[in-house]
């Protein structure tokens, strides 16, 4: 078949281009620009299909002259009985159930799919001039596995947004690290998206750095199996996913979040369509939505730097060693901060950040919650974070908490006057920002030194060897 090809390009035949091929740039600002080429390189494959898969059922009627001489060469029906005798059900009985016309012809086509897709990996990367065995089998192996293995071994992707980093790779345990996106996986997430979830193509785009989380398997029973879970969110390991972009924000205060969740099958191939590298999945909108408002054309973005990601595995590790109790109010707490960044009004946000230090300094307690929680707050800062004044912090989540009460009562005059907290004669801050300030430095600490989980030994630890700061 690689011959085929040879004796087309000696005859100067035309060979079809790929169609919406995309191509890699980089702003000014560092993140990555996905265009669409319309014409992009050869597809070898294209001379050993019976039809696009838009127009298959017309197909499915006669062969082609071109396509009556591919079947009936022996390389094809020998791998078209490999195909019968191992992956028959595999490729059909989720889809008819019984040997008939239609079925056979299905099958013949996955068969040609198969054999179009080795061709043009093959000629792609080695020419067509001679046919090197050991090359061939690399590709045919990888092939072969979408098909063998009934559960794929994968990668997750998750693409962090207008989040450039000072590096490329930053482990943050065995399975789990921060990495710099290469240009062929770029090129394939360019066009996985989802009609369920709106996201702009620009902010889409926008990620040179990602989560990857590995040794994680998808399941592979079905023709198609890979495809449905990667559509649906829920098959993400989701709460892992949301604790450690919440501890980068703890570690950073980045501005950041995610439009995509991607798997990309290990040693393992089920499309090449021109790119070396394939990642399937689909989009989400867990970002905040300034980020559509040509966010992508700011002149710089902060980075994230090695020291930022290092603090971040160690948040990990001792969150991972917490009791479970522990970890669950965290991780709520966690996922509050996260909230509280995607929200699009401050005043959502504040309830959401109240909420979280709830958790964690005044759980199962209903009385004098503000002043407890205020005095706990700055005991800890106090004694962890010696550029803070401890009275400062007991009065200023004081304010927080009043800005709470005029939302929460819906005290429309009020809210206005306390969306921001006076810091000194000539500077006010967004009320907001002062409690996630406030929030990333309790979860610091609580997760490090988890004995203080325990909200009253704060007290007994803390408080009653410094001095009252609700005292003059």
């Amino acid at each position: 078949m690689v011959e085929y090809i040879r004796q087309q390009a000696l005859a100067e035949k035309s060979f079809a281009k790929r169609k919406d091929f995309p191509e890699i740039a980089f702003r000014d600002n560092g993140m990555p620009q996905l265009n669409v080429l319309h014409e992009g390189p050869i597809d070898y494959g294209k001379l050993f299909e019976r039809s696009s898969w838009g127009s298959i059922y017309s197909a499915l009627g006669g062969a082609q002259e071109e396509s009556a001489q591919i079947e009936s060469r022996h390389e094809f029906k020998a791998l078209q009985s490999f195909f019968r005798e191992n992956y028959w059900s595999k490729f059909l009985a989720s889809q008819v159930g019984e040997e008939d016309d239609f079925s056979i012809r299905m099958f013949e086509i996955e068969v040609r799919l198969f054999i179009a897709d080795l061709i043009d990996m093959y000629v792609s990367r080695h020419g067509y001039n001679e046919i090197d065995t050991a090359e061939l089998r690399k590709i045919f192996e990888p092939k072969h596995r979408a098909y063998s293995l009934d559960h794929v071994p994968v990668a997750i992707w998750v693409p962090f947004l207008f989040l450039p980093c000072d590096f490329d790779q930053c482990s943050l345990d065995e399975a789990i690290s921060l990495k710099k996106i290469p240009d062929e996986l770029q090129l394939s997430r360019s066009s996985t998206k989802s009609t369920a979830a709106a996201v702009h193509d620009k902010v889409l785009e926008s990620a040179s750095h990602a989560l990857v989380l590995e040794n994680y398997t998808v399941k592979n029973i079905k023709n198609g199996d890979m495809w449905e879970s990667a559509s649906q969110p829920t098959a993400f390991p989701l709460d892992t996913i949301d604790t450690l972009i919440g501890l980068l924000r703890v570690a950073s205060g980045i501005q950041t979040g995610y439009a995509q969740l991607l798997i990309e099958p290990v040693d393992t191939v089920t499309k090449y369509g021109g790119i070396g590298r394939q990642v399937i999945g689909t989009s989400v909108r867990k970002y905040p939505n300034y980020f559509e408002n040509y966010y992508w054309d700011e002149n710089s973005f902060k980075k994230l730097s090695y020291a930022e990601a290092s603090h971040v595995r160690d948040l990990w590790h001792s969150f991972s060693a917490l009791s479970e109790s522990n970890k669950n109010r965290v991780a709520l707490a966690l996922r509050r901060l996260n909230q509280s960044y995607l929200r699009e009004s401050q005043e959502d946000s504040i309830l959401d950040l109240t909420m979280a230090f709830e958790v964690l300094l005044v759980p199962n307690e209903t009385q004098e919650l503000t002043y407890k929680l205020s005095m706990r707050l700055a005991g800890l800062l106090g004694k962890y974070d010696k550029t803070l004044s401890v009275k400062t912090v007991f009065s200023q989540m004081k304010q927080i908490y009043k800005h709470r009460s005029n939302v929460i009562h819906g005290n429309i005059g009020q809210v206005s006057k306390s969306r921001e907290i006076k810091v000194d004669e000539s500077t006010s801050v967004p009320t907001v920002d002062l409690a996630i300030k406030y929030l990333r430095k309790a979860v610091d600490i609580l997760i490090q030194s988890p004995e203080l989980l325990n909200a009253s030994l704060i007290d007994t630890e803390i408080l009653l060897n410094h001095q009252n700061p609700g005292q003059p």
